[in-house]
């Protein structure tokens, strides 16, 4: 029973397992072949190994370890505990262990790497002997992190600038390119390159790509302390003594970049960015060189170089480079001068585009206008573009020592110097290096000319006055809108000013009109009404008939005073004043008077051309006469006319009604105060009335004004 729970059990973890993580990995290599394949992540690992060396650092505990399927590295994975810290301190190399953790991807370098978060000691056992590699072994990867024995002699060493904790050498082991990275402080190996021709036996890890900022520089052996490394340097090694450089004409350009160190000797034609210079080997040959550190020979020096060959399949050249002065003396040697042009170094004689290697290291003379001027990369150089017929050149004006006697951009220049050509170095999948540029390099001050000073109108003084223009009509747009704002604040306010006051006189002009009215017809009547009834009172008991009669004036007085004031209060209502014709404003007053009467109205005076005042009273006159027709003279055709003479208003009222005697008409002692008002009126506005009438023959009312035009018709 106690068994089958046991296999319960353990059938459960074996469930969760292959549910949490999959497949448990339990070799090597299945191992190292998960960290390479890119379709699962996070996969589990158990796996049995022997370690090979143990690595412990600011980044973390590292184990290197075999099983007989393969080998890698698992690294503990961050944080762990000091329990976890002092189990991985009591590894040594040759225990035997098993180890467990996942293949993950790391957060750090997006590679994927095992990772362990257990590790038990089953055995303690020796560490392996090391096996030298060949050189095949080396390349195709057999060799991958195996503890190994490489010897080599050292072709270069270097510090690595981008972690100094590194110092590497570069050997070759049975014909394979190895760097050999030692990780000590203080550093094995000095910065003066001594090593340079040693022979150097290491013992290490293989490393086919370690994890650090340099990820694709090849298989490198890592040694860990110095007693993995023995160095043996010839008594008689000396950097100069490498071959002659001559030796590696007629090469390929493979066997070149694997040669080796050479030398070479010749005159220095040119100088440029601090480190770069050209020699001429023989007259046939030049070499491009390229200084590790130091400071660079003088133009026309006589020099032997030792450095790294390589080739641009125009010339062999020298990298990482050494030099000293030759031993040989000679004369200052005058090399030639080639006047030629920007657009001669680029193109051929049809004119296509191409660099006419024939003018490299010759030294040449061309004109052209400065377009810019800057200093090199490493700022040791001051650095020309020129332009002549479309076509650039780049001057290497070091020589020029003090920046004021640099020329000013759009100055005409005569430059005299070497003309270098600079191409890549050959590389296996590069079978035709480009040349990437040319450049003219100045021997001395001298050779920099210059022919025409800049104008004084360039384009940088042209887009400054355009600025300063720019700037000026924004400036002025600003002001404009400013004040434009402003002026709208202040015309707005003229504005309700204005317009407060215009109310204001039209409130007063309307309160007079109104108070000329009740004067004119109202107050007349009430005044005529007060004496009929005053005259009434007086003979009412001596004279009762005629004290009746003076009553009935009285009533007809009132009656009057009732219909003006009605009509009074529908002037104040109505909008006729507002239409645009004194035809409109007329029929919309008597429309609601005419009932069933005929209207026929034809006045041809515009109404913009009268005041308001006129066009007011020539209403009255029309609807009070109009009215008179209708109730008294009971007229059913009203006939309206009117137009402009000059500046006399004509205008006539024609009715069919009952007519009357003008001579015998009704006055204001019988009540009637119509006709008389209407005279009053008319005199005031300087016309004159005319009335045509008989009795049962109707009666024509003819009326002329002179007209108060509109302020705009006055000035017409």
């Amino acid at each position: 029973m106690r068994s089958f729970h046991l296999a319960l059990c353990l059938a459960g973890v074996l469930t969760a397992c292959n549910t949490l993580g999959g497949t448990i990995l339990t070799d090597v290599a299945s191992v190292a072949k998960a960290t390479h394949d890119g379709k699962t992540n996070d996969i589990p690992f158990s796996v049995e190994v022997s370690c090979i060396q143990t690595r412990s650092g600011t980044n973390g505990f590292s184990i290197v370890a075999f099983d007989a399927t393969d080998a890698l590295i698992v690294y503990r994975r961050f944080p762990y505990t000091e329990e976890q810290r002092r189990l991985d301190r009591q590894i040594r190399p040759g225990d035997r262990l098993r180890v467990q953790g996942r293949v993950i991807t790391s957060e750090e370098s997006g590679l994927r790497l095992g990772y362990y978060y257990q590790v038990e000691i089953l055995a303690h056992g020796q560490p392996p002997d090391p096996f030298v590699p060949t050189g095949d072994e080396l390349s195709s990867g057999k060799a991958d992190f195996r503890r190994v024995r490489v010897h080599g002699k050292v072709i270069d060493e270097f510090i690595d600038e981008a972690d100094p904790r590194y110092v590497h050498l570069f050997i070759m082991h049975d014909g394979e390119p190895l760097l050999l990275n030692h990780e000590t402080e203080p550093p094995l190996y000095a910065k003066d390159r001594k090593l340079i021709g040693a022979y150097i036996t290491a013992v290490g890890i293989c490393e086919p790509s370690p994890i650090v900022s340099r990820r694709f520089i090849g298989r490198t052996i890592s040694c860990r302390s110095d007693g993995d490394i023995s160095i043996s340097m010839p008594n008689d090694f000396d950097l100069f003594s490498a071959p002659d450089i001559n030796a590696l004409y007629g090469l390929q350009p493979d066997q070149i970049a694997h040669a080796g160190w050479h030398r070479a000797s010749g005159r220095v034609l040119a100088i440029w960015n601090g480190r770069s210079f050209m020699i001429k080997t023989d007259p046939h040959h030049l070499s491009q060189i390229e200084l590790a550190d130091g400071t660079p020979p003088s133009h026309g020096e006589f020099v032997e170089v030792a450095g790294i060959p390589s080739t641009d399949l125009f010339k062999v050249n020298l990298s990482r480079a050494v030099w000293r002065p030759a031993s040989v003396s000679s004369a200052p040697v005058s090399d030639p001068v080639i006047c030629t042009t920007i657009r001669a170094i680029q193109t051929d004689r049809a004119g296509q585009l191409r660099f006419n290697d024939s003018f490299n290291g010759n030294t040449v003379r061309l004109k052209g206008r400065v377009c810019d001027y800057q200093k090199s990369d490493d700022a040791t150089d001051r650095i020309l573009h020129l332009e002549d017929e479309g076509f650039f050149a780049t001057v290497n004006a070091g020589a020029v020592k003090s920046p004021l006697d640099m020329p000013p951009p759009n100055s005409i220049i005569e430059a005299t110097g070497v003309c270098v050509m600079e191409a890549d170095d050959w590389r296996p999948n590069i079978v035709f290096p480009k040349i990437r540029q040319f450049r003219i390099v100045l021997r001395t001050a001298d050779d920099l000319r210059v022919l025409a000073n800049p104008p004084w109108w360039t384009r940088q003084r042209l887009l400054m006055v355009i600025g300063v223009l720019l700037l000026g009509i924004g400036g002025i747009a600003i002001w404009n809108i400013s004040l434009r704002v402003v002026s709208e604040r202040r015309g707005r306010f003229l504005f309700a000013e204005r317009a407060a006051r215009f109310g204001a006189m039209q409130r007063t002009a309307e309160r007079t009109r109104i108070a000329i009215e009740l004067h004119d017809s109202i107050s007349q009547s009430m005044s005529g009404a007060a004496m009929e009834l005053e005259t009434a009172k007086r003979g009412f008991r001596t004279a009762p008939d005629a004290s009746c009669r003076h009553l009935d004036a009285a009533m007809c007085a009132l009656a009057s005073c009732h219909a003006e004031l009605r009509r009074c209060l529908w002037d104040l209502r109505s909008d006729a004043l507002e239409e645009p014709t004194m035809d409109g404003a007329i029929r919309k007053t008597l429309l609601p008077l005419v009932k069933s009467s005929r209207l026929d109205l034809r006045f041809n005076v515009p109404r913009k051309r009268l005041s308001d005042d006129t066009a007011y009273a020539v209403i009255r006159i029309i609807r009070e006469l109009v009215v008179n027709a209708i109730n008294h003279g009971k007229a059913d055709i009203v006939k309206i006319a009117g137009s402009m003479d000059g500046d006399t208003l004509l205008f006539s009222v024609r009715d069919n009604g009952s007519g009357f005697d003008p001579e015998s008409r009704p006055g204001v002692l019988e009540g009637h105060f119509g006709l008389q008002g209407l005279q009053d009126r008319i005199s005031k506005l300087g016309g004159t009335l005319q009335i045509d009438s008989r009795p049962g023959a109707g009666c024509r009312v003819a009326v002329s004004i002179r007209a108060k035009l509109r302020a705009e018709e006055s000035s017409s």
